[in-house]
């Protein structure tokens, strides 16, 4: 009855980790579904005033594709056995959907959304990081992990410009529109910093900070785990 579900599933997780993705810029960004709780409906102030200041939560941890993790009978290849989407707003992380749980929606991106999920770890070649779903994504530089308005010693960017370019990837999360699929690539030098805002509406900072080793068998790319943290805005100041 749900085939056509249990098939987005499987395709959208072959694409993420083996095949390039075609990212759709979504016109509007897409309503909540109507069976979420009201608690998710919730518009974001920074749609309504310019922002001031971040004050941002605990910093949360977590490792996804963790084999260390797996204590399932499935094998340590089943994508059902690891954890590989996050909702940051809550930290918590799930697995893919098994046949059950799938036959409850009519599509991938509706239990996508019903779960609040904000990601999916991709720690293939090709993205080496994260898709994100119906988010804005920025990267930034890695100081901006520690700004909050303030001077942050930094070698590259001097006080002045630290504050224009902070004030301008702030306007940017406010004013930009989100992607359907949104890579969020972090190949370079570790760590790598992002900017992000969630189809709810939150404000974060993410940085991914570690990989496991990669490994080839069988001229198959196979998965590794996805190290990172990250901290959501818990208050907004604006200005009058």
């Amino acid at each position: 009855m749900k085939r056509n579900f249990l098939l987005s599933v499987v395709l959208t997780l072959v694409m993420v980790v083996a095949i390039p993705l075609a990212i759709a810029e979504i016109s509007d960004e897409s309503k909540p579904d109507s069976k979420q709780p009201a608690a998710d409906k919730k518009e974001s102030k920074a749609e309504k005033s310019d922002i001031e200041h971040l004050k941002y939560g605990d910093v949360v941890k977590r490792i996804l594709f963790d084999e260390s993790a797996n204590n399932s009978p499935q094998g340590p290849h089943a994508l059902r056995c690891y954890d590989i989407f996050i909702d940051f707003d809550s930290g918590r992380t799930y697995p893919g959907p098994d046949r059950n749980e799938a036959s409850k929606f009519d599509s991938f991106e509706e239990w996508l959304r019903i779960k609040r999920i904000d990601a999916q770890a991709a720690p293939g070649r090709m993205y080496q990081g994260f898709m994100g779903y119906e988010m804005l994504v920025l990267p930034t530089k890695n100081w901006v992990w520690d700004y909050l308005g303030k001077v942050h010693s930094s070698e590259e960017d001097s006080p002045e410009h630290q504050k224009h370019f902070y004030e301008f990837q702030m306007d940017e999360l406010k004013k930009g529109r989100p992607g359907s699929h949104v890579p969020i690539r972090a190949k370079g030098v570790l760590p790598e910093t992002f900017l992000f805002r969630t189809r709810e509406g939150s404000i974060g900072i993410l940085q991914v900070t570690g990989f496991n080793v990669e490994h080839m068998q069988n001229s198959i790319y196979h998965k590794k785990s996805v190290e990172f943290r990250y901290k959501v805005v818990e208050r907004l100041e604006y200005k009058d």
